[in-house]
């Protein structure tokens, strides 16, 4: 409470329940639990493009998935909490497969898009490009930026975004992160 611009998030897997646990109203449970705990916001890290992996494609085809995201982003909202849609492969998927998904959250009332570039393949020129297409098709929705360093290219990446407009970055301290690392915190501060 003392430092408002502190947000509190819980990274939530939408399509994995029907995997492991085979039941959206544990979803439903742990979004109330963190929610009783006092979270800011959920951030939905989806799949909906070509590289949906087999075992979510197989088991939840296209319209049921569509639903399950639909669903799964009116109850968080109808909890008070916000709402960051995101998505593993944003940097390689068609932009209509990404624009599909993101309505859905924007249908729902998103109140962050996150721009993943899950497998650090994207260029500084090609996260500025990116960035700034989602600024002008939802001009009102903050976007934030998430790199990782798999081509040594996470900070690079993370200031290309904040050029393409993202106003906030995930970054990590020394880039200590997944796989290769992520963006780290002290190069992308010295950077900007």
């Amino acid at each position: 409470k003392d430092l408002p611009d502190v947000k509190v998030s819980l990274i939530t897997q939408v399509v994995e329940y029907d995997k492991y646990r085979n039941s959206f109203d544990l979803f439903k449970k742990d979004i109330d639990i963190a929610t009783e705990a006092g979270i800011d916001e959920a951030v939905f890290p989806g799949y909906f493009t070509w590289s949906c992996p087999k075992s979510i494609s197989n088991s939840l085809p296209r319209d049921a998935l569509r639903k399950r995201f639909t669903e799964a982003a009116k109850y968080v909202r109808s909890q008070g909490i916000g709402l960051e849609f995101g998505h593993v492969d944003h940097t390689r998927g068609p932009w209509k497969d990404l624009k599909e998904f993101h309505d859905i959250g924007l249908e729902a009332g998103i109140t962050r898009i996150g721009v993943y570039d899950s497998y650090g393949c994207i260029t500084p020129d090609g996260m500025k490009y990116i960035v700034s297409k989602f600024k002008q098709e939802y001009k009102d929705i903050p976007v934030l930026v998430h790199a990782h360093n798999d081509f040594g290219l996470a900070e690079a990446n993370t200031v290309g975004g904040i050029l393409g407009g993202a106003t906030s970055c995930d970054l990590a301290v020394n880039g200590l992160g997944d796989r290769a690392g992520n963006a780290s915190f002290e190069e992308v501060v010295l950077q900007l």
